[in-house]
Order: C-alpha cells, then structure tokens, then sequence
C-alpha cells in the first residue's frame, strides 16, 4: 500500500509546483488521476507476481493489493 502513499505524496507535490510556479488553481480529481496511474505503475514495474491490468486497479485496488501476496 506504501505505492498509494507515493502516488499521492508526488501528486500534492506536484500540483503545489503548480501553484507556486505557475500561478495554476488546484485539481484535487488530477491529483487522484496521477496516484491511481503511479500506484499501479510502479507496482506493475516493481513486483514480479503483480499481474493486474490497470482496470483492475482502478476498480478494485484492494482486491490487486491482496492477490499478489
């Protein structure tokens, strides 16, 4: 589950560059987009057993969570 906190952790980050650098307004449903993407990405590259695809994840991320282990 540590994936969800990074995807999450990098997207605030990155819509606050946004904001400070760029005088842009927040997305909080982008910032849910991007974590949803990165979590999946990142367990798809990173655990060997992880064989779901992203509409999996997207509907059931819990049960792709559990289903590897």
């Amino acid at each position: 589950m540590e994936s969800l906190w990074v995807g999450i952790v990098r997207g605030v980050g990155e819509q606050r560059n946004i904001l400070i650098f760029k005088q842009g307004k927040p997305n909080t449903e982008e910032i849910f987009r991007q974590a949803q993407l990165r979590s999946w990405l990142w367990m798809k590259n990173r655990i060997c057993a992880f064989n779901f695809s992203f509409s999996d994840w997207l509907f059931n991320p819990k049960l792709c969570v559990k289903g590897y282990r």
